[in-house]
């Protein structure tokens, strides 16, 4: 999915002062002019893509006259031109695959931008001679692979013969056709009955895998691993998951940093009683202590129910938006949307009496959230969800978000970079007093725009592209920003 890492640079402008580096967050307000009128009269949206002149909406919504769908064309300012009952309710990820798009949870399927079958497809394992077996056929999540390819997760059986332990699988590789691969090292995670619901990638190749396992083709790693590029598991990573749950990756960060949610039951090594609504981990599987778990609750009719973390983008800079199920971070209110820094605290005014209030219709109430957001070309934002009130106003499933201004964010630099040689032409060197390791470097020129940044830096890189001038280069560490003055000279 490494679509999903979306780095949202014109949302953050950046200016330097010597004492403090101080961000500026462009918060938002409603767009009146994208209105799809009384066209969704309840449910929720689970799925947003742009495609071409159009957005297409899937999810599991009412519409005018009360017509269940689960597929919507668009236009750009929110006028339906399509419709469409393909799939069934469950179907909430659909992502753009060759000439269409592929749908899938709890099945698999191919279709055209009109939501309808277009070429024959059908998943091998999802066939009839595969369902006699003791454990639920079904896929959970998918991946684009090699631009032809689709990776599969889930519960299955690969031999129909063998409708046991011996042929269950939870993630396989198919073609365009949902025939298996030959000769794919299809992954199988134990206990009998476990499943596979989350894949994405690393920026080196590599996957890691969430979901309710204890061991992934015999080595011990419990509800996430890592995979290698050749899908054999990397017995270096060590998951800090623990109790009875379920793991979901939801992001990978521009460090390659992993973004999860966790059952109810979980916890994390050394952390046994706090509650895992988002959490991070470092690449080899460590918890990424730089990030302070928050408290995220949802309250509903005057209790407090389990909380769902539905996505995480980032933006340059490291800052985060969050969207979900809950009311409540931190002690603070957020309606389903908040922008955090990088080590989890909020940023206050960037969606400011903005996020999904109610979702109450005639005859219908449950609780509302913000399940998708889609970055825009033009820096706006499409939301959709369950809601009928979303910021005071009636908008019902979706609407979308524009810039009105900024929020200012001050951090404030707890010591200085050492850079060598300064001045400097083609080669820096750069490393932090107490010679803590650097998670990342960005470089600035002195009006606020950002010319170089290293996600993996090394202490010396290449500056030999930097035009001769004086530049602010900032390096983040688990304790926070350091930062120095850099003269280039030609």
């Amino acid at each position: 999915m490494k679509g999903r890492r979306r780095n949202i640079a014109c949302i953050l402008i950046y200016l330097i002062s010597s004492a403090f580096t101080y961000a500026q967050v462009i918060s938002y307000e409603i767009d009146p002019s994208f209105n799809t009128g009384e066209y969704f009269q309840r449910g929720s949206v689970t799925n947003i893509e742009q495609y071409q002149n159009e957005i297409i909406v899937t999810g599991n919504f009412t519409s005018v006259p009360n017509t269940a769908n689960w597929w919507t064309n668009l236009t750009s300012n929110g006028v339906v031109l399509n419709t469409s009952q393909f799939g069934s309710s469950g179907q909430q990820k659909v992502k753009q695959y060759l000439s269409g798009f592929v749908a899938g949870s709890p099945l698999l399927g191919v279709v055209n931008e009109q939501g309808q079958t277009s070429y024959p497809f059908q998943f091998e394992f999802l066939k009839g001679a595969y369902f006699a077996g003791g454990i639920p056929i079904q896929v959970t999540n998918f991946l684009v692979y090699q631009d032809s390819l689709l990776l599969v997760t889930g519960s299955y059986y690969t031999d129909s013969l063998n409708l046991g332990p011996g042929s269950a699988r939870q993630l396989c590789l198919v073609d365009s056709t949902g025939a298996p691969i030959p000769d794919f090292p299809m992954v199988n995670c134990e206990p009998f009955g476990s499943n596979v619901l989350t894949i994405d990638t690393l920026s080196n190749g590599d996957f890691i895998i969430a979901g309710k396992f204890s061991h992934v083709n015999g080595h011990p790693t419990r509800n996430v691993a890592r995979l290698n590029a050749d899908f054999s598991v990397d017995t270096s990573f060590q998951s800090p998951l623990i109790g009875s749950t379920t793991g979901f990756v939801k992001y990978i960060d521009s460090q390659d940093r992993i973004w999860m949610t966790n059952g109810s039951n979980g916890a994390l090594i050394g952390l046994p009683d706090v509650h895992l609504s988002i959490f991070r981990l470092l690449p080899n599987g460590e918890q990424d202590e730089s990030f302070a778990i928050p408290d995220v609750v949802r309250h509903f009719e005057g209790n407090a129910v389990s909380t769902h973390i539905a996505d995480v983008l980032e933006y340059e800079g490291g800052y985060f938006l969050l969207n979900g199920y809950f009311n409540e971070y931190n002690g603070e209110d957020h309606f389903g949307l908040l922008m955090i820094n990088d080590d989890g605290s909020a940023i206050e005014g960037a969606f400011e009496g903005l996020g999904a209030l109610e979702a109450t219709w005639a005859g219908y109430t449950f609780y509302p959230g913000v399940t998708e957001i889609q970055p825009l070309p033009d820096g706006k934002l499409l939301l959709g969800g369950r809601f009928s009130n979303f910021g005071g106003e009636p908008y019902s499933c979706l609407v979308r978000l524009q810039p009105n201004g900024i929020v200012g964010v001050k951090e404030r630099e707890v010591g200085k970079l050492k850079l060598y040689p300064n001045p400097a032409q083609n080669t820096l060197s750069v490393v932090t007093p107490d010679q803590q390791p650097l998670n990342r470097i960005e470089v600035y020129e002195l009006s606020g725009r950002l010319v170089l940044t290293l996600a993996k830096p090394s202490k010396s890189f290449d500056i030999s592209e930097l035009p001769s001038g004086i530049y602010e280069v900032k390096g983040s560490t688990a304790s926070g920003i350091f930062a120095e003055k850099l003269v280039v000279v030609r």
